[in-house]
């Protein structure tokens, strides 16, 4: 039962299923081409959407740090204000309960001071650094040119008081500044406040923290030069120089401008924004960035396109599975047709079963049936023909055998031919002349007899002559002319021959290296040039003849002998049979034993062409 239900989708065994298996390549293939295209869509989807949200975290944790800042900031100016109105105009005294108040209110303040003028320390809480001098330090000269906020400063003389106090290690610091003013507006001092920048980072991390959940983002907070004030959560402070080279690039040097964007490098997906401060507090300009992996940020556009990709082959699959009973099913017809021709191959019927129906498949069956009932008539017949076979191999065998002895004596009979020939043209002839005479003489005896003695002389050169031309035949049957004297010999000695029978004007050529031919195909030739000058002098009337013998290379390197007899005589039709004269027959026999090629090409009234050709 498994192995029919699997039979369905063998390709070896059913065009239904290999048709099905295209059906699945197809769909395989269109599920990956779709898959493909739906990532690059939600790749692009994901990159527009996740680069937004980490765009809008930014200006969040931007805010977020502003609004603490701003907080800060404050507090700072007002303690300044208090201890602006609590001293004289430029004293340098300020109470120790002063900045201890002011310290009080400040989150995480690591050192609160007030700082004259000059850039000495007037007072601050504990007298850690009370009449040090801070001129030097970078956080001091931007308050002085108007920045009062200073992110990740260093503030060596503090590092050491308070590693004297609390073991502390060098730590970088956010400083805020806010100017002590007279009443008439001069700046007398500075009150400033340090705090760890573990503050600002507790901040970014927090303000992200929902965002991330568990996944690798990264939180950099970065000023307008590029330098990190922040570390993220593996302690890294800046970002990869070329995602800080594209931000720069990206916000160019107008950070007053507020810039809020994203962009993606080869590894990373990054959103950033600057802030613009919140209410009337001056923005900081410090620019925060999400950074997360590309890997990461498209997992779930890559997982979402696996999905479709898997859905769509499984669909694609599960149609295929379908599609292949319903093949089956289109094509059961197609599979009665084979079935009927199997048990017809096999024997076990002799009846092709046919389909009737409209469709293609009906018509080739109903085809196909008239072809098998006219296959199975021409059986019957060649059955009823191999009845008789064996008889008419035997025929056949004998036949052949009487072919073949006929064949070895085909050159006796060739021979016996021209003998008989012969003695028909020349001692034949010579007796009936004799015989013509004697009933001559036989009537002159009694009516005229003074002439018996004129028609003895008749017959004595009559049989005279028959005696001659018998003794001639003889001597050939003895002697052979081409292989005893060389083809070109033979050739002129059966031309003078013709020139003394004959009146007639003979031209002979024959090529040098044809002269001296003395084997089977140079008698052979010998044989027709010699039944071709017979035929002329017997038959043709001609006043001319022209005989030549070639021997050429062919195109393939090959020597080919060749006759040619030309005559202007009276002609005749080649094709017409000629009852009782066995010439031109004879010719054509002994070419075709020698494979050559022998063409006869004349008519009436316009003369003779005769070619023979034969490869050496």
């Amino acid at each position: 039962m498994l192995g029919s239900f699997l039979s369905v989708f063998d390709p070896r065994k059913s065009l239904a299923a290999r048709i099905s298996w295209v059906f699945a390549a197809l769909s395989i293939i269109s599920s990956l081409l779709v898959g493909i295209y739906i990532s690059s869509i939600v790749q692009n989807i994901v990159e527009r959407e996740i680069g937004t949200l980490y765009s809008d975290r930014a200006q969040h944790v931007v805010d977020a740090v502003d609004l603490k800042i701003q907080a800060l900031f404050d507090t700072l100016e007002m303690a300044a204000s208090v201890f602006s109105t609590s001293s004289e105009g430029g004293s340098r005294v300020a109470t120790e309960e002063l900045i201890a108040a002011a310290k009080s209110k400040l989150d995480n303040a690591a050192w609160v001071g007030v700082v004259d003028r000059s850039g000495v320390v007037i007072s601050d809480d504990g007298n850690h650094l009370k009449g040090a001098y801070v001129g030097e330090n970078a956080w001091f000269e931007a308050a002085t040119s108007g920045d009062f906020v200073s992110g990740a400063q260093e503030f060596t003389a503090l590092d050491q008081a308070l590693n004297r106090i609390n073991s502390r290690s060098k730590q970088r610091y956010l400083f805020i500044t806010v100017p002590v003013k007279q009443s008439h507006g001069t700046i007398a001092a500075y009150v400033a406040a340090a705090f760890d920048m573990d503050l600002i980072e507790s901040i970014v991390l927090k303000s992200t923290k929902t965002l991330a959940g568990n996944r690798p983002i990264d939180v950099f907070l970065i000023d307008q030069s590029g330098r990190g004030l922040t570390r993220n959560r593996d302690g890294v402070a800046s970002l990869d120089t070329i995602s800080m080279n594209r931000l720069l690039t990206t916000i160019g040097t107008k950070t007053s401008i507020e810039h809020s964007g994203t962009f993606a490098t080869t590894h990373y997906l990054i959103g950033y924004s600057n802030g613009h401060g919140v209410t009337d507090f001056k923005a900081t300009g410090w620019i925060a960035v999400l950074r997360e992996s590309k890997s990461s940020a498209y997992l779930p556009a890559y997982n979402l396109a696996v999905i479709i990709s898997l859905a769509c082959l499984v669909m694609g699959l599960a149609i295929t599975a379908a599609s292949a009973f319903g093949i089956r099913y289109i094509l059961s017809g197609l599979s009665r047709i084979a079935q009927s021709a199997e048990q017809l191959k096999l024997g076990k019927t002799q009846e092709f079963i046919a389909s009737h129906g409209d469709d293609e498949v009906s018509r080739i069956s109903v085809s196909l049936a008239g072809l098998f009932n006219s296959q199975k008539r021409a059986n019957e017949d060649l059955a009823e023909l191999n009845k008789n076979l064996d008889q008419i191999i035997v025929e056949r065998t004998r036949e052949v055998q009487r072919l073949s002895e006929e064949t070895r004596i085909a050159a006796i009979t060739r021979d016996r031919l021209r003998l008989s020939r012969d003695l028909h043209d020349t001692l034949a002839h010579s007796m009936l002349a004799m015989l013509t005479q004697i009933r001559l003489i036989q009537k002159f005896h009694k009516a005229k007899p003074e002439l018996v003695l004129e028609e003895l002389a008749y017959a004595e050169t009559a049989a005279q002559e028959g005696l001659n031309l018998a003794r001639d035949a003889v001597i050939e049957l003895r002697y052979f002319a081409v292989r005893d004297d060389g083809l070109k010999s033979a050739l002129q000695k059966l031309v003078a021959k013709l020139k003394e029978r004959m009146e007639v004007e003979v031209t002979f050529e024959i090529d040098d290296l044809a002269a001296d031919l003395a084997g089977p195909k140079a008698e052979t030739t010998f044989r027709i040039a010699e039944e071709a000058l017979h035929n002329i002098e017997k038959h043709s009337n001609a006043t001319t003849v022209n005989l030549s013998v070639g021997l050429d290379r062919g195109d393939r390197a090959i020597q080919i002998l060749s006759l040619t007899v030309v005559d202007n005589g009276q002609g005749f039709d080649p094709t017409s049979p000629k009852p009782g004269h066995f010439g031109l027959l004879g010719m054509r026999e002994q070419a075709e034993i020698l494979n050559g090629k022998l063409s006869i090409k004349s008519a009436k009234g316009e003369g003779t062409r005769l070619v023979f050709e034969v490869i050496l």
